[in-house]
């Protein structure tokens, strides 16, 4: 009986004595948006925004043809470079499917989406302001590719490059290459 009553008192203990342990998981998202250009400086965001998405019509070179109604995102970041400068990069982009925005995105337009424009601003000598956009002539290198997104979030992941010209010398030119962007809200 001892022995019951010993193994009883044991066992309560053991079983009762213990509790559950809770555990909580917290995803933390670093977001990011950089680029390296000319192969010999890296720039990166210290902060960016979407503006509203806006409604826009895109027709095509065909003036035979209907124009396409599109979704227009506008993602804005300043940063630095690693001399210091600072730049603000705006891409511009068009899609029909607010819902799906994975894909590749060119200044060819497609049914689905297009690379509207890319503009680069040297803000570091507020008297002398260079801005560069897409180069006319070498557009068929630029490229966004938007790899993934997170609908529930609202968060995309992509990369791009692209050859950018000075706005008042087209001799001028940045070349952005591996561009990131990494969870980013839009």
């Amino acid at each position: 009986m001892k022995k019951i009553l010993l193994l009883s008192l044991f066992m309560g203990i053991f079983f009762f004595g213990c509790s559950h342990d809770e555990t909580t998981v917290q995803i933390l998202r670093t977001p990011l948006l950089s680029f390296n250009f000319n192969g010999s400086s890296t720039w990166k965001a210290d902060n960016y925004s979407f503006a509203p998405v806006s409604k826009v019509v895109v027709y095509p070179a065909d003036t035979s043809q209907t124009g396409q109604l599109f979704n227009r995102y506008t993602l804005q970041g300043t940063g630095k470079d690693s001399a210091g400068n600072t730049y603000q990069l705006i891409i511009a982009f068009d899609n029909a499917d607010p819902d799906l925005l994975i894909g590749t995105y060119k200044p060819r337009y497609t049914n689905q989406n297009g690379l509207v424009q890319v503009q680069l601003f040297n803000l570091t000598n507020s008297n002398d302001l260079a801005a560069y956009n897409l180069c006319v002539d070498d557009t068929a290198n630029a490229i966004l590719q938007i790899e993934k997104q997170k609908r529930d979030e609202r968060l995309i992941t992509g990369s791009f490059q692209m050859m950018l010209c000075n706005s008042r010398d087209s001799s001028k030119k940045i070349n952005i290459t591996n561009g990131i962007l990494k969870d980013i809200k839009y």
